[in-house]
């Protein structure tokens, strides 16, 4: 728009100069007013013009440089996309080389892998069988031992029956005197014992049989005989 009001003000400049002219030349006289407001007209569009072209010229510039600009994020685009295809080609020959190898490696260790998982299997089997075999043996130990505590219960029963049979058939009657334990007034009833033989038989005692009664000063074979008739004395 700014050219086109120059361009009509420098037209109508040069319009005005050429009537000026004309007007001189048949009237062989200069008017000088007119003169100096063609000359302003003309001077004001020249000065219009060249800030127009200045203007136009950093518009070019600028679109040149935005147009630039553009045509470089284009080709970064481009490469970008090109980078990115050339990515995805990778990545799919890297899957495929993934899937190559991991056949190859089965197809060379197979014999391998194959014997690898009998020999699992066989030491899962044999576990098992062991866990059974362990628990077997410790349902026989649990019931061995329960047969061991019975025997033992048993055994003690048995013991104490016959130390109990034993306490009864050697147990001193009703009445005995226990010359080994009783007191010195106790052993008193023992026949013809008195407190002298009474204290030697604290002093000398245990007895274990009525001839051993002769230790005791005063006792000799008739009177051992005669205590032993009575029954009185026990040596339990």
């Amino acid at each position: 728009m700014n050219i086109a009001l120059a361009t009509m003000v420098l037209l109508a400049g040069i319009i005005y100069m050429f009537t000026f002219f004309q007007h001189t030349i048949r009237h062989k006289k200069a008017p000088y007013a007119l003169i100096a407001i063609a000359m302003a007209i003309t001077l004001s569009a020249c000065a219009e013009g060249e800030q127009a072209s200045a203007q136009d010229s950093e518009l070019d510039e600028a679109q040149a440089l935005i147009e630039e600009l553009e045509a470089t994020i284009v080709e970064k685009d481009e490469a970008i996309d090109e980078l990115s295809l050339h990515i995805e080609e990778m990545e799919e020959q890297l899957d495929s080389f993934e899937e190559d190898l991991r056949d190859q490696i089965e197809e060379e260790y197979k014999d391998e892998i194959s014997s690898l998982n009998e020999q699992i299997t066989e030491k899962s089997d044999s576990l098992s069988n062991n866990e059974a075999t362990i628990s077997k043996l410790e349902e026989e130990v649990s019931t061995l031992k329960d047969e061991l505590e019975t025997a033992k219960s048993e055994t003690v029963s048995a013991s104490t029956s016959e130390s109990s049979s034993e306490e009864s058939n050697h147990s001193c009657p009703a009445g005995s005197i226990h010359i080994n334990t009783a007191s010195e007034a106790e052993v008193q009833g023992i026949y013809q014992i008195g407190p002298d033989r009474a204290s030697q038989i604290m002093q000398l005692r245990p007895f274990s049989s009525y001839n051993d009664m002769k230790r005791i000063s005063g006792i000799g074979d008739k009177h051992a005989q005669a205590i032993e008739s009575e029954g009185k004395v026990c040596f339990e």
